[in-house]
């Protein structure tokens, strides 16, 4: 299911759409929150990877539907809550990178790929802006 959200939310901006589609969008990406919140409140609290999966979820939808304040929420989640889970760490802040800027934030922009960089060895400029 991940790999859908992240999907769309690497085509969407690609889409132009008009208005009238744009609409159609927004009632998908509000059924995913729908399906995800469905998802995270049926998963025990011991599952805390599975959590993280779904927090990334959450951020790659609301950053599909143009909401990077809620993306940056959901995403948030995953770095503050879930350290153990590595991988979604990762991609978290990776996708955090390009939303500081996108708001603006370029302090903070810099200071995750500081944090990729120094405790992850990931290198977002060789890689791509994040999403």
């Amino acid at each position: 299911m991940h790999i859908f959200y992240s999907g769309l939310m690497d085509c969407v901006d690609e889409l132009h759409l008009d208005k009238k589609h744009q609409r159609k969008m927004d009632k998908i990406c509000l059924q995913m929150q729908e399906d995800l919140n469905a998802l995270l409140d049926a998963t025990p609290n011991s599952a805390t990877r599975r959590q993280a999966i779904i927090y990334n979820a959450f951020g790659d939808v609301y950053a599909a539907a143009k909401k990077p304040e809620e993306a940056i929420v959901a995403y948030l989640h995953v770095d503050l809550l879930y350290p153990a889970a590595r991988g979604e760490r990762v991609k978290a802040l990776k996708a955090l990178v390009g939303l500081w800027r996108e708001i603006g934030r370029t302090d903070r922009a810099v200071e995750t790929k500081r944090l990729l960089r120094d405790r992850f060895n990931v290198d977002v400029d060789a890689q791509g802006s994040g999403r």
